[in-house]
């Protein structure tokens, strides 16, 4: 992999590992997955695991992101107890806020079962691609294609 193109700047408030993760390989032409594995130094065989991380392979990601440590507590939001299968009310499956994705922003928040609307926008949440239905996956190579 090519050194990554990357701004700490780039992260919002609240934005997910994922959106970050996404920011880092459209700036430096590699895949998402490609990005995630090298943050990560691995990608278990949950998907979600390159969306919400566990806590130690997350932290040393966010070091090399130049993130601090507020920041990176706000990405995750509680997420972190326990391991991925232990997390009963995050959603496997990639949720987003229409106009959030148009502003390159996902936040950690959109994979709670529990919200059905953006805390910013008030639209509901999508699960899946209006025109096809497909459902996203977050470590494909062109995830909003």
């Amino acid at each position: 992999m090519t050194p990554l193109v990357w701004n700490p700047a780039w992260v919002r408030p609240y934005e997910s590992f994922w959106s970050a993760v996404y920011k880092a390989a459209f700036a430096g032409n590699e895949t998402v997955k490609e990005v995630a594995s090298e943050l990560l130094s691995h990608i278990e065989e949950s998907r979600i695991s390159g969306v919400l991380p566990d806590e130690q392979p997350a932290r040393l990601a966010a070091r090399w992101l130049q993130l601090d440590e507020a920041v990176v507590d706000k990405m995750f939001l509680g997420f972190w107890s326990g391991r991925l299968s232990q997390r009963v009310t995050v959603r496997i499956g990639l949720r987003w806020c229409p106009t959030c994705a148009k502003e390159w922003f996902h936040s950690a928040l959109f994979q709670d079962w529990r919200r059905s609307r953006c805390p910013w926008h008030g639209e509901l949440l999508l699960d899946c691609c209006p025109k096809c239905g497909a459902c996203i996956d977050p470590l494909s190579a062109k995830p909003w294609a």
